[in-house]
C-alpha cells in the first residue's frame, strides 16, 4: 500500500458520490498558480492559489508550524490529490532534497514569508546555539480559512488529520516513503502518478473500501506511526 493512501474523509466522500469531476487546467497569473473555474456535479471550483493552501493548512494544524513541516504537509496534499484526481492542488513542482520532497526554488517557504510580510501569517525565527535557525509560521488570530475546491478540501482535511500532529522528523520520514521521492535520484524532479483515480472507482471498489473501513476503521496517529515505523 502507498505510504499516504488516504483512509478517511476523502474515501467517505468518494463513496457518497460527492467527489466527481476533474481538476481544471492550470494557468499562471502574476507568478501565482491558479485553477480556472469549472463546475463539478455538486460544486464549482473557485480560483485557488498556493497562498490559500498554505493558509488553510496552518489554520487547521494550529500553533506555530515549522517551515519543514509546512512544506511536507503541502506536498502531501498535492501528492494525495494527484493520486486520486490527476492534478496537484497548488500546481507546484517538487524535487528530491536531503530533507525530503521540496518545492522547486523553496517556493512554499518563500510564499509563506511573503504572506508573513503582509501580516497574513504569523512568523517567528528561533536561532540555535549550534548554528542555523528554525522558521515557524502560523495562521493569524483573525484570519479566515480560504475556500478551496471540494476535492482539495477533503484531501487537505484528511492529510491534516493523519499527519498534522507528527513531528518534523516523523512527517519527513513519511514524505520520503512516497513513490515520487523513492523513484527519484538525488536532486531530480519528482514525478507524480494518478495511482488511485477516484473517478474510476467501481461499485466493487466502493464495497471493498466500506468493508475495509468497517473492519479496520480510520487509522489513529499511533497506528500511523507503527505502520511506518515512526
Amino acid at each position: 500500500m502507498e505510504a499516504v493512501s488516504t483512509n478517511g474523509v476523502l474515501q467517505d466522500n468518494i463513496a457518497a458520490g460527492r467527489t466527481v469531476g476533474t481538476v481544471g487546467h492550470l494557468q499562471v497569473d502574476n507568478g501565482q498558480f491558479k485553477l480556472r473555474h469549472f463546475k463539478l456535479r455538486h460544486c464549482e471550483v473557485i480560483v485557488m492559489t498556493v497562498d490559500s493552501v498554505i493558509q488553510t493548512v496552518l489554520a487547521k494544524v494550529g500553533g506555530g508550524v515549522p517551515a519543514t513541516k509546512l512544506v511536507k504537509l503541502v506536498y502531501l496534499v498535492d501528492y494525495v490529490h494527484y493520486q486520486h484526481f490527476g492534478e496537484a492542488v497548488t500546481g507546484l513542482e517538487y524535487q528530491w532534497d536531503h530533507y525530503g520532497p521540496n518545492a522547486v526554488q523553496h517556493r512554499i517557504v518563500r510564499v509563506a514569508e511573503d504572506l508573513a510580510e503582509k501580516h497574513q501569517l504569523t512568523y517567528r525565527k528561533v536561532d540555535h546555539w549550534h548554528g542555523g535557525a528554525t522558521k515557524y509560521f502560523g495562521a493569524t488570530p483573525d484570519s479566515e480559512i480560504p475556500t478551496l475546491s471540494a476535492t482539495a478540501e477533503m484531501v487537505l482535511d484528511d492529510v491534516v488529520a493523519r499527519y498534522g500532529k507528527l513531528s518534523v522528523k516523523e512527517i519527513t520520514e513519511v514524505s520520503k516513503k512516497t513513490r515520487p521521492f523513492k523513484n527519484a535520484s538525488q536532486y531530480d524532479m519528482l514525478t507524480m502518478e494518478q495511482s488511485a483515480p477516484a473517478l474510476g472507482a467501481t461499485a466493487d471498489d466502493v464495497e471493498a473500501y466500506n468493508r475495509d473501513l468497517a473492519e479496520h476503521g480510520v487509522l489513529t496517529l499511533e497506528e500511523v506511526k507503527r505502520e511506518y515505523g515512526l
